[in-house]
């Protein structure tokens, strides 16, 4: 994509051009932001350092000799404003907010460039994330932040590496002596920076406010930064941590030199990032003959409407479909009147399970349901289905808003895949975390690995979904999942996945169902949906039941005081009433009430049965007849994805 670069002139902003490069995207413009100007009698003052929020504006003397430097044109603008929301979403409702001067310099750009996207230097900063992500979206650019949540020992290595060539021009920390350290290269601090991590917890990438710096050569540079004069300029005495910054009176430009040091190394490509998810050997020949080789049938949808609300506050929410592209919003609208119904809104929705007829219709479907959402959405799998009708919803939804917290990460970078679309990566309620389902992009490039391998889309999904758990909270991985649903495409890969499960840390004891669909986003091979709970530090005791019936199916039980889960795996429904009856009764005795019950049924002669056992068992649950995967015998074989039955996870 043509890119526009947001920089400050230090290390973060320059290499990202870099890996925006790698990634196959051009940079065609430079845009900065710097400090205002004021004037007295007799000459020009400038604020060498603003107390921003958002920008880095120390060095700002030494900007305007990048265009030349890179041979790239630079726009620039004055920050008129000032922080005025301040906490973690941002809503452009104040034209005084100094996030708005981003969004009128990157208007500018757009009126006088070819612009398609935006290179952000962000590492952690969310705030810095989600007001450039507010503006991007706002002029229809695609957000580049490949340095988002990178290992900062490791970022700074590969910035040495690189031939890049930053030097400190800030220092604001216990173990930084602006007498020793303003001035020195990265490469010279690289081990003291180390060092300093492991006394007093420093951040080596400066990205607590430690340091900043001034980038006077990388790869980009047709002509390098010469420092001719500096000047130390102290901001704070403090005894322990001083406060100071360079000011570059005189900076000139030189030709740089043709050779190449041995010691720079190639800028790392968005696969180099995923070596070991892509090393499998195994890759999927069989992948190609999914469509051939399976033919589901389309089954009844049982329909209706419905909605139980649990003594905890959840809202689940089922049985609302489209019969045509025609009944969308008529679908969406449905789901926001229950929610209303409930006196809250869409904002209080948390999961959404969206079933559609054909994955050709996803563009068309995403259009309508990203109408209905804007900060903060539920999480989302989406999977094609052979139902009859169009489109098919099931939620979940609270009824304390105040306890949602949400991840919602939109920018492309090498962590995991951006959520461009109207979803979050992850929804916490409590102590319970929802991840929107995941399959397995290569994050940098947003695209499958080519050729088809099941490994390693499934060692990439379940990367995805662990890296989401740990920046939602550290202490969470895959280990303290308590509900998990894989989606494949085709039943042979089912024992792949199960191996690949434990592979990245799951437990073969955790709730965990494997579903066979007809197709997933991107034609994807797998898409896992994975629900988490925190025990460490919380007040729930969780305990586990498993209870092998060859009747029934295997019932996994897990439990706590608030928080339930159930799923039962059956490779046959039972059509016997009396077994439904046994069901009834175990799943009754350990989850009480009001509870909701999802059905992933396989054969249309189970149609019958679950109406014939749906007064027995609402009695008790609130039923969700999801869909059902049935296929026929087709060449002499007869092949049976697994059915699957459980209930959505409980928590107040």
């Amino acid at each position: 994509m043509r890119t526009v670069a947001l920089i400050s002139g230090g290390k973060d902003s320059c290499f990202n051009m870099l890996q925006c490069i790698a990634a196959g995207h051009e940079i065609v413009a430079l845009a900065n932001l710097h400090p205002p100007l004021s004037y007295n009698e007799s000459e020009i003052l400038t604020v060498d350092e603003m107390d921003s929020y958002m920008y880095q504006t120390v060095g700002h003397d030494a900007i305007d000799l990048y265009s030349e430097a890179t041979g790239l044109p630079l726009y620039r603008e004055a920050i008129r404003g000032t922080s005025l929301q301040q906490g973690s979403d941002y809503i452009h409702e104040n034209h005084d907010d100094e996030v708005e001067d981003l969004y009128r310099l990157l208007s500018h750009v757009k009126e006088m460039e070819t612009i398609e996207a935006v290179s952000v230097g962000a590492i952690l900063s969310n705030y810095q994330r989600v007001r450039v992500e507010n503006v991007c979206n706002r002029l229809g650019l695609t957000t580049l932040s490949y340095l988002w949540q990178r290992d900062q020992e490791e970022l700074l290595e590969e910035m040495i590496m690189s031939g890049m060539n930053s030097i400190l021009i800030k220092v604001a920390a216990l173990g930084l002596d602006p007498k020793k350290h303003l001035g020195k290269s990265l490469q010279h601090c690289q081990n003291e920076l180390l060092e300093l991590k492991a006394k007093f917890g420093l951040n080596v990438c400066g990205e607590g406010g430690e340091y900043e710096t001034l980038t006077l050569d990388c790869p980009l540079f047709k002509k390098t930064i010469v420092v001719i004069e500096s000047e130390v300029i102290p901001h704070s005495k403090d005894p322990f941590a001083p406060v100071a910054y360079l000011k570059f009176p005189k900076l000139s430009l030189a030709d740089k030199d043709s050779t190449v040091s041995s010691d720079v190394k190639p800028i790392t490509k968005p696969e180099d990032f995923c070596r070991y998810e892509l090393a499998s050997c195994c890759f999927d020949e069989t992948s190609q003959e999914i469509s051939s080789r399976f033919e589901f049938e389309k089954a009844e949808t049982i329909s209706f409407i419905g909605s139980s609300i649990t003594n905890t506050g959840i809202i689940f929410i089922g049985g609302i479909i489209a019969n045509s592209e025609t009944d969308l919003t008529m679908m969406m609208n449905t789901l926001r009147g229950i929610t209303e119904n409930h006196g809250s809104s869409m904002k209080a929705l948390l999961s959404v399970c969206l079933y559609i007829r054909d994955m050709a219709d996803y563009l068309q479907i995403n259009n309508i349901y990203s109408k209905y959402f804007d900060l903060n959405p539920p999480t989302r799998v989406c999977v094609q289905a052979p139902i009859k009708c169009y489109a098919m919803i099931e939620a979940i939804a609270t009824l304390s808003v105040d306890r949602k917290r949400s991840m919602h990460v939109q920018s492309i970078s090498h962590w995991a895949p951006a959520n461009i679309g109207p979803y979050s990566q992850c929804v916490q309620v409590g102590d319970v975390f929802m991840i929107s389902g995941q399959i397995g992009l290569i994050p940098g490039s947003m695209t499958l690995p080519n050729p088809a391998n099941f490994v390693a889309e499934c060692r990439l999904a379940l990367r995805h979904a662990a890296r989401v758990l740990s920046a939602m909270d550290t202490e969470i991985s895959l280990k303290h999942a308590v509900q998990v649903v894989c989606f494949v495409r085709n039943e042979v890969h089912i024992t792949l996945a199960q191996a690949t499960w434990r592979e990245y840390g799951g437990n073969v004891d955790q709730p965990i169902a494997f579903v066979v669909v007809c197709n997933l986003p991107k034609n994807a091979l797998v898409e896992w949906q994975i629900w988490a709970h925190r025990a460490q530090g919380s007040t729930e005791k969780l305990t586990a039941i498993v209870s092998p019936s060859k009747q029934v199916g295997n019932i996994y039980v897990t439990k706590c005081e608030k928080l339930t889960a159930l799923m039962c795996q059956l490779m046959d429904i039972p059509n016997n009433t009396n077994e439904w009856t046994t069901l009834n009764e175990r799943l009754a005795k350990h989850l009480g009430q009001n509870h909701a019950l999802r059905i992933f049924y396989k054969n249309n002669n189970v149609y019958t049965t679950t109406r014939a056992i749906f007064s027995l068992i609402t009695h008790h649950f609130f039923l969700n007849l999801a869909c059902a995967l049935s296929v026929h015998e087709r060449n002499g074989q007869f092949h049976r994805p697994s059915g699957m039955l459980r209930n959505p996870t409980q928590y107040v």
